[in-house]
């Protein structure tokens, strides 16, 4: 081992070019329990600290010249932020001690080889299964809970942890609530299991995050998303989709006015198609709030009926709607909506990663409960008289799938109660987009815009 090397104790955190850490980043950076699990907040600094204590563990003279795997959810995460937060550090210590702690960087193999033999292998834990035949010294795993099966993809990797060394396993992520590996962690604290350690972190304990990040969370995130992505509470996950709306509080006595703004959402099809008609009511002194007033849930409609149908109703309204939002997967329907209507915007998500149902959800979850306003999103009185699959039903009904006992961020496709709400969560990521920021985005309505994306296909 060489003198730079024998040397690097007395160096400190901060040489590694990071501000001091917080407490809750201390206490994980400083467990030695076997199994270690860093549950913070958005922005609480869960990969920084856990690159950080992966290159520190390597570093030590027990896991010299062992291999080690660090592991992020995608490759894509792993090449623009794992990987460039370690080279960031050791460029830093090397800046401030004179000597380089990598002793070689393969490229093609995603490896750091530290001066201690020590290698720091980074991959993506996507396709687990390849790492089956890896012998590591320790592991570290980036935002664990967003694994499509966290339980086995923690499993397979931990049975790697095999190849002498201190054989830690060490994990961040931001909470989704009370199942996953979280779950596993909270059970075995609470049994008072030496061999786990669980350090909470809210993302306001990180004292560089500011009070406008914190607040563009608030207008941006459910009450429940809030709760568990920024307080970090673990909360238990509801069976079902929508467990924010009651009638109580969304179900409201509303006449559409002529001359109130609105657009419409449709899930398109033959066997079971859904249209609804949200109004857009502005001002008055009152947050922007939208009100569902008119439906069509009928089942088995050819599709010129149905754009029949829904040419009566809009004429019933009087104007012309903002805009129509639909199902990207039908084109020829939705280019049959833009040659009947061609005065009006018809958006699809533009994306295969748009068109995850989920993220939609989560819009319209947000304005169900927003963490610092009253609803924005309500429900006219009138669709309870709606026989059969109505929104109102859907939404009260709508279940989230379940896996291993397990609630998942996935809604249950029963062909009864999905329809509707992909009906309005395309208009809620249409209108407000998919991130649910609490302003509309501007529509361009002149005749030369309106020109060009008849030029291509696009409105």
């Amino acid at each position: 081992m060489s003198q730079n090397s024998r040397d690097f104790a007395r160096f400190k955190v901060t040489d590694f070019g990071i501000g001091t850490p917080h407490k809750a980043q201390q206490r994980f950076l400083k467990s030695t329990a076997p199994n270690v699990y860093y549950l913070g907040g958005r922005g609480a600094g869960k990969t920084t600290v856990l690159v950080l204590k992966a290159l520190l563990y390597c570093l030590r003279p027990q896991n010299a010249g062992l291999d080690f795997g660090f592991f992020a959810p995608t490759y894509r995460q792993m090449v623009r932020s794992s990987e460039p937060a370690l080279i960031s550090m050791l460029e830093h210590f090397s800046g401030v001690s004179g000597f380089s702690l990598l002793k070689r960087h393969h490229r093609s193999d995603h490896c750091f080889e530290l001066i201690n033999g020590s290698k720091m292998f980074f991959t993506s834990f996507d396709r687990v299964d390849r790492v089956r035949s890896m012998s590591l010294s320790g592991m570290a795993m980036d935002e664990a809970e967003f694994a499509r099966h966290p339980y086995y993809t923690y499993g397979t990797i931990a049975a790697a942890v095999r190849g002498g060394g201190e054989l830690q396993t060490m994990l961040a992520s931001t909470s989704k609530g009370y199942r996953g590996m979280v779950k596993k962690w909270v059970d075995e604290v609470n049994q008072e299991n030496p061999d786990f350690h669980l350090v909470i972190s809210r993302s306001y304990d990180n004292p560089y995050i500011t009070e406008a990040f914190i607040n563009r969370l608030k207008a941006t995130m459910s009450r429940t998303n809030y709760l568990q992505e920024v307080e970090c509470q673990i909360v238990r996950p509801a069976t079902l989709v929508f467990s924010e709306m009651t009638r109580k509080k969304h179900v409201v006595p509303y006449k559409y006015e002529k001359g109130t703004p609105y657009s419409i959402g449709i899930d398109p099809g033959y066997s079971h198609p859904a249209v609804c008609f949200i109004a857009h009511i502005q001002g008055n002194g009152a947050n922007d709030r939208n009100v569902i007033f008119k439906e069509f849930v009928e089942d088995d409609v050819p599709e010129e009926k149905l754009l029949n149908i829904m040419d009566h109703m809009i004429r019933e309204t009087g104007a012309r709607p903002q805009l129509i939002a639909s199902d990207r997967a039908l084109p020829h329907f939705n280019q049959k909506m833009m040659r009947r209507w061609t005065d009006v915007r018809v958006k699809t998500r533009q994306s295969k990663s748009d068109q995850d149902v989920w993220s939609g959800i989560e819009v319209v979850r947000g304005l169900l409960d927003p963490v610092n306003s009253k609803p924005l999103l309500y429900f006219a009185e009138d669709l309870l008289k709606t026989p059969g699959r109505g929104v109102i039903s859907c939404f009260e009904q709508a279940s989230r799938k379940t896996r291993d006992g397990e609630v998942e961020d996935a809604m249950l496709k029963n062909n009864r109660d999905d329809h509707c709400v992909d009906a309005v969560s395309y208009w809620a990521t249409a209108h407000y987009g998919r991130r649910g920021f609490t302003k509309p985005e501007k529509t361009v309505s002149s005749d030369t815009y309106t020109k060009r994306m008849h030029t291509f296909h696009r409105r």
